[in-house]
């Protein structure tokens, strides 16, 4: 999708895909950079909004932001991280208490969308496997779930044909 001025046009508070590539880093940096959690970031929001370049018809309803987490899992992350060493992290590091934190800040921040996705797959004890294909199973099992309407092929394709492979690479 391009803009009249012929650029691409984002969605969700995001410039570009260096400014979604540098909120994944700054995320990482501070929640942990095992060896491939940059690229499950990059990875998922590719998928989920093909790096902000698609816009959700139906905000709010199943998923909101770049990452498009839902109501349920912001409200167990928040509940479970409000109060832990995370989220005194979180506020040194960026300046954001957990507890203020509201779910529609999600839609137009990309740094929180990617802080709240983080700590969605900080809950799994096994660590994030280093091929995609293998990630694309991690995301369906504990990110998109049974609930979401996402495929392990869906995941492949889109990682496949997108920009997240690039700039994970970049680094």
């Amino acid at each position: 999708m391009t803009s009249l001025l012929g650029k691409k046009k984002f969605g969700y508070g995001v410039i570009s895909h260096q400014h979604i590539k540098q909120c994944a880093v700054a995320v990482c940096e501070v929640f942990g950079r095992r060896p491939y959690d940059l690229a499950q970031m990059l990875e998922t929001c590719e998928v989920e909004t093909r790096l902000g370049e698609y816009l959700d018809k139906s905000p709010y309803r199943l998923g909101v932001s770049v990452m498009q987490i839902d109501k349920i899992a912001f409200d167990h992350i928040q509940q479970k991280y409000q109060t832990s060493e995370i989220a005194e992290r979180l506020k040194a590091a960026f300046g954001v208490d957990m507890e203020q934190v509201t779910y529609r800040e999600l839609a137009i921040n990309p740094l929180l969308a990617m802080v709240f996705a983080r700590f969605q797959y900080w809950q799994v004890t096994e660590s994030i496997p280093a091929s995609m294909v293998e990630r694309a199973s991690y995301w369906k099992e504990h990110y998109n779930t049974d609930a979401g309407e996402g495929t392990e092929q869906d995941y492949i394709q889109a990682v496949s044909k997108g920009y997240s492979t690039a700039l994970a690479q970049e680094l």
